[in-house]
């Protein structure tokens, strides 16, 4: 999943030809992304969906959530993961891009950028320990984290604790 006018996924279809995907985001938004989808030839493989993460997310096998937690506090993003995870394929996994602010006694470069969201925004930048907090609150765990060659962003991959047909309830 992408958000916003798509680019992103777009990115990742044009490198991967048998891959397909939703842009999701609010239906005011979509528009600016259907523009987009169509000048790159990805409408047979990119649909739209229209909608709010708060409510609810269409079924995926991946979800990419890039610079989307930070923006919101941690009961927001609890919800947000929720919906994901309610949406979940079996065996789907959700990728959060982010920067990861160090420990309180290491904070790190991210430090300068959570001031920045905790000036204009109800987020914050977060250290790996509390991502891990959000997502086992959410019914999932971390599975990796993979850190950016040039860039502060990180790479945050986490799946369902467990599924019902993992645990023989149907």
């Amino acid at each position: 999943m992408g958000g916003a006018n798509g680019t992103l996924l777009y990115l990742l279809a044009e490198k991967n030809p048998t891959m397909r995907g939703i842009v999701f985001d609010r239906p005011n938004v979509l528009e600016g992304a259907r523009a987009e989808r169509d000048s790159r030839g990805l409408a047979d493989r990119i649909e739209l969906v229209g909608g709010t993460f708060f409510d609810a997310v269409p079924e995926a096998d991946l979800y990419l959530l890039k610079f989307i937690l930070h923006d919101w506090d941690e009961e927001s993003c609890v919800k947000i993961l929720r919906r994901c995870r309610a949406a979940m394929r079996p065996g789907a996994r959700i990728a959060i891009v982010e920067v990861i602010v160090g420990e309180i006694t290491d904070p790190g470069p991210g430090s300068l950028m959570d001031l920045n969201m905790l000036a204009v925004v109800s987020g914050r930048e977060r250290s790996l320990s509390e991502y891990d907090t959000l997502l086992m609150a959410a019914g999932l765990r971390r599975i990796s984290v993979t850190e950016a060659r040039r860039s502060p962003q990180s790479v945050i991959e986490a799946q369902a604790l467990c599924f019902p047909s993992e645990t023989g309830v149907t």
